[in-house]
C-alpha cells in the first residue's frame, strides 16, 4: 500500500513498474501506510480460519493485521524483493510473484481480497483486475479496497513545484484523475458483479513544529528519491523551492499539517 492521499504528493513510487518497487522495497512503508493498511484489515472483518488473499501486498501493510487475526492470508506482488519480505509474514508456499490481473488460484478459492491503491497505479488494469478479483471469490465473499483521495489544498504548491522539474501532470490534473479513478473503481466492481457495501475516508494528521522536522519527513516519505534523480543544480532549486515553501505554511501558522487519508471501499459479492 503507498501513502499518496490528501497529503504532499511526491515525484516518487506510483510507478507499474515492479523494478522500482525492488528499488524502494528496503525503506517502503511507514507509520501511515502500517495504520491504513490495519484498518482495510478491520475492513474486510475476518474470522480465524478465513481464506484472504492480499493483492499488491508490498510488505505486508494489510497482510499483518489479517494474519494476526488467525485468518489464512495469501498474498501476491509482482516486486521480487516485496515478495522476499512477504515470506518473512506467511508461510512461503502462500506467497507468488504474479500480476494482479492475472491470479493463479481457482475460481471461488478465497472468503475475501484485500488491495491497496491497484486500481490508481494501474488505471488501465483496473477492469481487468476486478474481474479477477471478483472470479477467486466465494459466493459469500468480500473485497476490501483502499485508493487515495486528491491532494491536499495545503499541499497543492509542492505538486505545482515539483511538475517544474518531474514529467508529471498538474494537481489540478492530477485530482481530476483520481476523481474519476474512484467513479471508475464502483462503476467496474459493479459490472464485476460487487456491489458497494460500504466506504469511508480515513484520516491521520500528522503534525510537526518545526520547518526542518517537516523537511525530514518529506525526505523520508519520497522526497529524497526525487532529489537524487535530479542534476545538481536542478536538485539545489527544488530543494530551495520546498524550504521556501515550508516556511511559508509555518509563518502561516506556527506548525505544519500533513494531512494524511485513504478512502476505503468493501464490496461484495452479488448473490
Amino acid at each position: 500500500m503507498t501513502d499518496k492521499s490528501c497529503n504532499p504528493t511526491m515525484p516518487g513510487t506510483g510507478s507499474s513498474d515492479p523494478a522500482d518497487y525492488d528499488d524502494v522495497a528496503d525503506q517502503y512503508g511507514d507509520e501511515f501506510i502500517n495504520w491504513a493498511g490495519l484498518q482495510l484489515a478491520n475492513l474486510i472483518d475476518p474470522v480465524a480460519g478465513e481464506r484472504i488473499l492480499d493483492v499488491g501486498a508490498g510488505r505486508g501493510a494489510v497482510t499483518r493485521p489479517l494474519a494476526s487475526r488467525g485468518t489464512e492470508v495469501w498474498t501476491i506482488d509482482l516486486s521480487e524483493r516485496m515478495v522476499e519480505y512477504l515470506r518473512e509474514i506467511v508461510p512461503p508456499e502462500r506467497v507468488i510473484r504474479g500480476d494482479a490481473g492475472d491470479l493463479p488460484y481457482a475460481d471461488e478459492e478465497f472468503d475475501g481480497v484485500t488491495a491497496g491503491y491497484l486500481a490508481t497505479i494501474l488505471p488501465n488494469k483496473m477492469e481487468g483486475m476486478l474481474t479477477e478479483w471478483s472470479r477467486v471469490l466465494n459466493p459469500q465473499g468480500r473485497l476490501a479496497v483502499s485508493e487515495p483521495g486528491p491532494i491536499h489544498e495545503d499541499w497543492l504548491w509542492l505538486h505545482d513545484v515539483a511538475c517544474q522539474f518531474f514529467s508529471r501532470p498538474t494537481a489540478e490534473e492530477h485530482n481530476r484523475t483520481i476523481s474519476k479513478n474512484l467513479e471508475a473503481l464502483v462503476r467496474l466492481a459493479a459490472d464485476a458483479g460487487l456491489g458497494l457495501e460500504a466506504s469511508s475516508t480515513i484520516r491521520r494528521p500528522k503534525r510537526v513544529h518545526t520547518t526542518a522536522a517537516a523537511e525530514m519527513f518529506l525526505m523520508q516519505s519520497g522526497l529524497e528519491a526525487a532529489v537524487e534523480q535530479l542534476e545538481s543544480e536542478d536538485a539545489q532549486s527544488f530543494v530551495g523551492q520546498v524550504r521556501a515553501g515550508l516556511d511559508t505554511m509555518f509563518r502561516r501558522r506556527g506548525l505544519i499539517e500533513i494531512d494524511r487519508c485513504a478512502n476505503l471501499f468493501l464490496f461484495e459479492r452479488h448473490q
